[in-house]
């Protein structure tokens, strides 16, 4: 599936100088106000990167039994097992994934090593947790 990526992150991907490493600001909260151990966020430079992130990522995320059926539950998303509305965007300093999950209004998710959690509502919201 083709993603209309959003403007702003078009925008990072075209500007050589800010592209790459994104640094956070300060501690940050995901959007249920959760610490967010989110202290550096490497950007994907091109669209295929991202595609053939996605696609890796999509195979290693398969329902089995322990992941798959898990329900939303406090901070945590319900386990994604349809990754055709995923987009890898890019990963943290552990290489959980950083994706844009466009079914749910393009909402910026990571996977913190248990479970999906909403980091913003947006890509903007996303980039205001950083530098620059």
């Amino acid at each position: 599936m083709i993603h209309t990526l959003p403007s702003e992150l078009q925008d990072l991907m075209s500007d050589s100088e800010k592209a790459g490493s994104l640094y956070a600001k300060t501690m940050s909260h995901d959007t249920a106000g959760n610490d967010l151990r989110l202290r550096v966020a490497e950007i994907y430079g091109t669209y295929e990167q991202m595609r053939e992130r996605t696609e890796i990522m999509a195979a290693s995320f398969l329902s089995d039994c322990y992941y798959g059926d898990r329900p939303a539950r406090g901070a945590w998303l319900a386990d994604i097992t349809d990754f055709r509305s995923i987009l890898c965007i890019g990963h943290d300093t552990e290489h959980s994934p950083i994706c844009i999950d466009f079914a749910h209004g393009a909402k910026v998710i990571l996977w913190d090593g248990y479970a999906w959690r909403e980091v913003a509502p947006g890509f903007a919201g996303f980039l205001r947790l950083f530098v620059g």
